[in-house]
């Protein structure tokens, strides 16, 4: 399975191969996965006035790594399939550090952008996980508390 810890690298590596420095170092990706314990801390509900209702961790299941394992596609699509939903998540920020450092033409932008995706699917391709592409997600009921 891929974790974000190792996708984070991969990000990462990518980004070394095309980034100067400061471009890497104004590249923020933009998502930090919480544990279970960060989600239902009923400290900080009770604090904003916070009743907790409900707290579920919710397993979304995936069929991309069945189908891969039973031969129905190929590692190829799969790493396609999922830069592409990666894509719309971390390519703003990746675009951002450039213009602000770079101050690219529109043209050169989609180059360099392009070369990252293409460096990340071949990364995606590259690695040997247990393809489980499932994903973990904490659901929260929260009631606000009137006094």
């Amino acid at each position: 399975m891929i974790r974000y810890s190792q996708h984070g690298d991969l990000l990462y590596r990518c980004a070394q191969e095309l980034l100067s420095p400061q471009e890497l170092l104004d590249y923020t990706l933009p998502i930090y996965c919480r544990s279970y314990s960060e989600c239902v801390d009923r400290d900080l509900f009770e604090k904003f006035g916070l009743e907790l209702v409900k707290a579920d961790a919710i397993n979304v299941k995936s069929d991309l790594g069945e189908k891969i394992r039973n031969g129905e596609i190929i590692l190829g699509y799969l790493a396609q399939v999922q830069t592409a939903a990666v894509r719309t998540a971390y390519e703003y920020p990746l675009k951002q550090a450039l213009i602000s450092n770079r101050q690219p033409s529109t043209e050169e932008i989609v180059k360099i952008l392009d070369q990252y995706w293409d460096l990340h699917e071949k990364g995606m391709k590259e690695q040997s996980y247990d393809f489980n592409t499932d994903m973990m997600v904490i659901d929260l009921v929260l009631k606000k508390i009137i006094k």
